[in-house]
């Protein structure tokens, strides 16, 4: 073999390796991370809708991805996850309990009963801290007085959406119902802002 095609031949090798590594680079730097955790662990996970994964730590390309759940003795869930480029996305999941074998499981792994009750624990102190920074006139809920009492609830307007909330105010008589309401302007709020359920005593 003449130098000339010994030298092409290491050229040509060389381009591919450097294309293939140019290639897996170009990637990669498209690619984002997905950090899953599911209770119970042994769920099945199905990625858009075709292959299963595991729990862990999976590379996905960037753009949105389904992820659904099942287990016997557990509901099925299914979420959407935005992976952005060079950023991971940390998911947890607890599926709800529907039968005798997820009681079973918990029962069998206590283990993972208490990973579930730290992830939902956490969850609804996350939404409470966000319900708040939304809406901190929470922070002052419950305040009551002998003739009236105000609290926060769940929006009847917007049932839908976890964080919106109503204030619900328990009087007995006009006079207290305006009271309440200078109450609120005078913690620095404007009723008027706010969705407001009026309740008698006792309801």
């Amino acid at each position: 073999m003449n130098n000339n095609r010994l030298t092409g031949m290491v050229v040509i090798l060389l381009a591919l390796v450097f294309g293939i590594a140019g290639w897996v680079a170009y990637r990669q730097s498209q690619m984002g991370t997905l950090d899953l955790t599911i209770v119970p662990q042994d769920a099945q996970i199905i990625l858009d809708g075709k292959g299963t994964i595991k729990p862990g730590t999976t590379s996905l390309g960037a753009g949105q991805h389904s992820l659904s759940f099942s287990r016997d003795g557990f509901g099925s869930q299914t979420t959407s996850v935005d992976i952005q480029k060079g950023q991971k996305n940390i998911q947890q999941i607890v599926l709800q309990i529907t039968g005798t074998a997820g009681l079973q499981y918990y029962a069998d792994h206590p283990d993972q009963a208490r990973e579930a009750e730290g992830i939902s624990g956490q969850k609804i102190s996350d939404q409470a801290s966000s319900i708040q920074q939304k809406d901190p006139i929470i922070a002052q809920l419950p305040f009551f007085r002998r003739e009236w009492r105000v609290d926060y609830g769940k929006s009847q307007k917007h049932p839908e959406d976890p964080n919106a909330i109503a204030l619900y105010i328990t009087v007995a008589s006009d006079a207290d119902k305006q009271d309440a309401l200078d109450w609120i302007r005078s913690v620095g709020y404007d009723p008027n802002k706010y969705e407001i359920i009026y309740q008698s005593p006792g309801q």
